[in-house]
């Protein structure tokens, strides 16, 4: 075990974040080995990434032997390949609940740019598919942390034997669990058997066409911060109060008495216009996984004043004729009038249409949370589409759901069409 140069390349809010530590803390046991642990944090890649360079016995200069990358976008970011030696290997971890497509990795994920990379130098990947190992109830949730242990084992160290590995393992896991060490074995055997897969360059990828888009320099790992990225989890908190129409007509009609004031916008504190799209058009081509497009603005006439530099935000709406298929697919009145709680004060009541609502303020085309699927169970009233739904958001269902978010991307209309008896009332609805 000497002179060995690893890194890790992870998410900074990963499950699989301690894993180089675990490795490190195994490595520490043996006698008179030098070992260099450096962890570091990028706030502004990827929403944040996290990278640990790990050198064992007399490193010197910065080749490195294994490259671990949680995923694969990574690589179309980052050049992993930089300091990768001719011998070294770059692994990829493949997601437990998605079944490993090698034409789905090639054609979607990778881009042009990092295909070129990989066969102008001549590297496989070797992709850790955790799909296929499964979860071993007897490693009590730790499956998928021993893969990716056994894979750095063998890449790195390949004279290493099932016994060596497993060794390596209760060593690294320490106190923390009590694991059988026939059962290591069992999933080390299985990991090599099926878990680890090699994703071949081709020649033909140097004859591919780089898009303009993808024609930019990769970006260097900077060490940003001490800490992970700080994260809230996203949650539309979008009120819609569903009043009886009289009551909403009365403060329309009294609007003193009652403190109403139109505006455009009313919810946001600065200033709003409405201008024209002049251009949209699609940059990338249509099978690729990225949609970026260049959008012109008219804004002549508005008062609206642009300087070179200046952020413009853009509020989006739904589109209208989209809208109007779902009032009549779920037979509502379109001019029923409703109230919106303000998002910047509470406070603050906006009337508007049903349509209305529905075009400017619900997220109708969005994708759907779990916690829709299971809010929506509850007024179904088929019994399998009720046991579909339950299934979806069940741990059975992981990969439906997956489905349905990620490949599928159903939208909210999407989804009352699949079940068409799942009706919530109006009020329920935007609760939803």
């Amino acid at each position: 075990m000497l002179h060995t140069h690893l890194v890790f390349i992870t998410n900074d809010n990963s499950r699989f974040i301690d894993v180089p530590s675990k490795i490190t803390h195994s490595l520490s046991l043996v006698p008179n080995l030098n070992i260099k642990y450096r962890p570091k944090f990028d706030n502004s890649l990827n929403a944040g990434l996290f990278q640990v360079d790990l050198q064992v016995g007399n490193v010197i200069g910065n080749s490195v032997d294994v490259t671990f990358v949680e995923d694969a976008a990574i690589l179309n970011k980052l050049d992993v390949l930089k300091d990768l030696k001719p011998s070294g290997s770059v692994l990829v971890l493949g997601a437990v609940d998605e079944k490993f497509d090698e034409e789905k990795l090639v054609i979607k994920i990778l881009s042009t740019k990092t295909k070129q990379l990989l066969a102008g130098k001549r590297f496989n990947l070797t992709f850790l598919d955790l799909n296929a190992i499964g979860e071993e109830e007897g490693t009590k949730g730790r499956t998928s942390s021993i893969a990716i242990q056994v894979a750095f084992w063998k890449l790195a160290y390949p004279e290493l034997d099932v016994g060596a590995i497993v060794t390596k393992i209760l060593q690294a896991f320490g106190s923390e669990a009590e694991l059988l060490a026939a059962v290591i074995a069992e999933e080390v055997e299985k990991i090599q058997e099926i878990g680890l897969k090699e994703i071949k360059y081709s020649e033909d990828w140097l004859k591919l066409e780089l898009a303009e888009e993808e024609d930019v320099p990769f970006v260097e790992f900077m060490e940003t911060s001490f800490k992970p990225n700080p994260r809230e989890a996203f949650i539309d908190e979008t009120v819609v109060k569903v009043e009886n129409s009289n009551q909403v007509t009365k403060k329309l009609i009294f609007k003193e008495a009652y403190g109403v004031d139109t505006a455009l916008r009313p919810d946001l504190p600065v200033e709003n216009f409405v201008v024209k799209v002049k251009e949209n058009k699609r940059l990338t081509p249509a099978e690729y996984s990225r949609n970026i497009f260049h959008i012109e603005f008219d804004i002549t006439g508005t008062g609206l004043k642009y300087n070179i530099g200046e952020a413009l935000g853009v509020h989006g709406r739904n589109n209208p004729e989209l809208v109007d298929q779902f009032i009549e697919l779920y037979g509502l009145d379109p001019n029923d009038l409703v109230e919106v709680v303000s998002k910047e004060n509470e406070e603050i009541f906006e009337i508007r249409t049903l349509r209305q609502a529905l075009i400017e303020n619900i997220d109708l085309l969005g994708k759907p949370p779990k916690r829709f699927y299971e809010s929506l169970a509850e007024f179904t009233k088929d019994e399998k589409e009720k046991a579909k739904l339950v299934e979806l958001v069940s741990p059975a269902g992981a990969e439906l759901l997956k489905t349905f978010q990620e490949e599928k991307f159903y939208n909210y209309i999407d989804i009352f069409e699949i079940f068409k008896s799942a009706r919530p009332s109006p009020q329920d609805l935007f609760i939803c």
